[in-house]
């Protein structure tokens, strides 16, 4: 890597929307910081408000699965279930479905792997 390369730092929060994502908000508008929020499909039917604003102050949202279990230990149809369930209703609320998947507890084998990217979307621990 070249000396003068620029240095990024990727912020992101994960098990959303929750009572804290208005602050944490708050806090990346004013410092004009981008974060990705990866969201959990049942918080986001709950709090659709929140994710239209996430999208609407330029933050990436990505798929955290429905319920956020350890899909280590799911059929591949149930981890299928679990990820559009979770696509389909974000794009309900913004429009469009994400392409970034964060496993809960960063629990992943190649079963879940290859099912993620059977689906199009892109891995991201």
């Amino acid at each position: 890597m070249n000396q003068n390369s620029p240095k990024y730092v990727a912020l992101t929060f994960d098990d959303g929307p929750s009572a804290y994502t208005a602050a944490i908000l708050k806090i990346l508008k004013r410092y004009n910081v981008r974060a990705t929020f990866f969201v959990v499909g049942a918080e986001a039917e709950k709090f659709p408000k929140l994710i239209r604003r996430i999208h609407r102050e330029k933050h990436v949202i990505g798929n955290h699965t429905w319920s956020h279990p350890d899909i280590t230990t799911l059929s591949k149809r149930e981890l299928w279930k679990e990820i559009t369930s979770t696509n389909i209703q974000i794009e309900k609320i913004i429009g469009h479905s994400p392409k970034l998947f964060r496993a809960p507890y960063s629990s992943i084998n190649d079963t879940a792997l290859a099912a993620i990217k059977e689906l199009g979307m892109t891995s991201v621990l």
